[in-house]
């Protein structure tokens, strides 16, 4: 996994940025913001390790680059109509894989 490296040093960025963020708001007791900031970096990096894998050779990017990008779109953009932009972006991604995995089964690609 040549993508690991580079996941593990963003999502540790991403993961103190959020912590910074949400403790000079002081939304949140101390141990709250810590947890949720692990699993941002956590999540972060399990789904960027698992979109590079997927999109690292040219078929993979026809099956997959297209419906992750619509299905990044769209959940963004719903979820800011519904004040979950986070929850429907992952959404949004999760059925981009599915559909992915569909269109590469039905056009025989592995």
């Amino acid at each position: 996994m040549k993508h690991t490296h580079k996941a593990l040093v963003i999502s540790l960025f991403l993961g103190i940025i959020f912590f910074v963020v949400n403790f000079m708001s002081h939304t949140a007791p101390l141990s709250m913001i810590i947890i949720k900031s692990l699993l941002v970096a956590i999540i972060f990096g399990v789904l960027y390790m698992l979109t590079f894998t997927l999109l690292d050779s040219e078929e993979r990017r026809i099956q997959y680059g297209v419906p992750l990008v619509i299905g990044v779109a769209l959940g963004a953009l719903i979820g800011t109509k519904l004040e979950q932009p986070i929850i429907c972006t992952l959404v949004g991604i999760a059925i981009a894989l599915i559909v992915g995995y569909l269109y590469g089964r039905i056009k025989g690609v592995r």
